[in-house]
């Protein structure tokens, strides 16, 4: 593998990215929902009679919980802004007939691929890591200023976070022959994590017949939906993260304290090999 190519192809795809209208709207989206939302929460962490009583006792918690609980917003939006940037980065190469460019290049195929999973990634990232530090000071401005570690920890999962949904739409817009089957694809992958994953555990428990009037604190569901969540990137993201906060904790009994950073680790590392894998099977 050329790593000056695949620095190149990774170069060409941020700037690609970096100047798009579409990362405009993406980032002033995702700035107001993050940004909004975090100093939102720590307003309401002052205000307690505001909000549900379990949220306002989690808010309590001080700055650092705070940003867990904003997270939230990262993880809807978030995915969003990877999925809209990535999904068209092979397909577009097929429509503008610019692949053989590409495949001109001193790069493997899985080179090709690499280099458009750092260039969006790092495209994504640089305004992201703003904003989030963005979110870092309107918590620390009514709250103080959170732990070092939940802050890097903040920020490195975040950028993880991206760079699965990336991997992950690079593997369809692969197999995509056209751009309405990419885009297509993303939406149901983003359908499928932030909204009907939380049906999975509840449909396995009433199967194993669990009574559904008090699932919602019977301790074998619990642990039967945190081992679901490690098979989400939404999941592995939100419970390392509140590995950071709120430590062995927030996780029930049977699930080690390593196995969400694992699982995000993983998250990351097998959507890229296999959308590099499908790049170098597929494309002629």
């Amino acid at each position: 593998m050329n790593p000056k190519a695949v620095f190149a192809i990774a170069k060409r795809e941020f700037f690609s990215n970096i100047k798009s209208i579409r990362m405009l709207i993406l980032i002033v989206v995702f700035a107001l929902g993050v940004i909004g939302g975090s100093y939102g929460f720590a307003v309401l962490s002052l205000k307690p009679g505001m909000v549900n009583p379990e949220i306002s006792d989690v808010l309590s918690k001080g700055p650092d919980a705070v940003l867990y609980i904003s997270s939230s917003f990262i993880a809807f939006i978030g995915s969003i802004a990877a999925i809209s940037l990535s999904f068209d980065s092979v397909v577009k190469e097929k429509l503008q007939n610019s692949m053989d460019f590409l495949l001109c290049r001193p790069v493997s195929k899985r080179g090709i691929m690499l280099g458009k999973f750092f260039g969006v990634l790092s495209a994504l990232s640089l305004p992201g890591i703003i904003v989030l530090i963005g979110a870092v000071i309107s918590v620390s401005w009514i709250l103080g200023t959170p732990p070092v570690k939940v802050i890097i920890g903040f920020i490195l999962f975040t950028v993880m976070f991206f760079g699965i949904f990336i991997s992950i739409q690079q593997i369809f817009s692969a197999l995509s022959k056209t751009l309405g089957t990419a885009i297509l694809s993303g939406i149901g992958i983003w359908f499928l994590f932030t909204l009907f994953w939380a049906l999975v555990p509840l449909s396995i428990a009433y199967l194993m017949g669990m009574p559904m009037e008090t699932i919602q604190t019977n301790p074998e569901y619990n642990l039967l939906r945190s081992r679901i969540d490690l098979f989400s990137p939404i999941g592995a993201y939100d419970m390392s993260l509140g590995m950071l906060v709120g430590g062995k904790g927030i996780l029930p009994e049977g699930i080690p304290s390593w196995a969400p950073f694992l699982s995000l680790f993983l998250w990351l590392v097998i959507p890229l090999l296999i959308s590099m894998e499908i790049f170098q099977r597929r494309i002629e």
